[in-house]
């Protein structure tokens, strides 16, 4: 398994949230769901990223590491989105319901 954008966006949401339920919640998955993203998340790595205590869930110094850099990498992503979104090229399919002559005129 590789790593992708859904365990970075989980565990963020885990550590911001500070509870599976409400992580969970925030992103629209059940609790069980969120926590095998972050278990699959800790596989990849190899590595512990979060203690599960009895006072909610508690990073470790991989953790820490990780959140900071997760926290950039969506920022990035994000703002890659964005900038790329604007340049998006709509083009329809349809051209076997025009007539054809209406449609030869129309071609860009």
């Amino acid at each position: 398994m590789d790593l992708q954008v859904r365990h970075l966006a989980a565990f963020v949401a885990l550590c911001e949230e500070g509870t599976y339920t409400r992580a969970a919640t925030r992103l629209h998955l059940t609790q069980p769901s969120l926590s095998r993203t972050v278990q699959d998340l800790e596989r990849v790595l190899d590595t512990e990223l979060v203690v599960r205590g009895t006072r909610g869930p508690e990073l470790t110094v991989d953790g820490h590491e990780f959140l900071a850099r997760a926290r950039r990498i969506l920022t990035d992503l994000t703002a890659l989105r964005n900038d790329l979104g604007g340049r998006a090229e709509v083009r329809l399919g349809f051209a076997w319901l025009l007539p054809s002559d209406w449609f030869a005129g129309v071609r860009a």
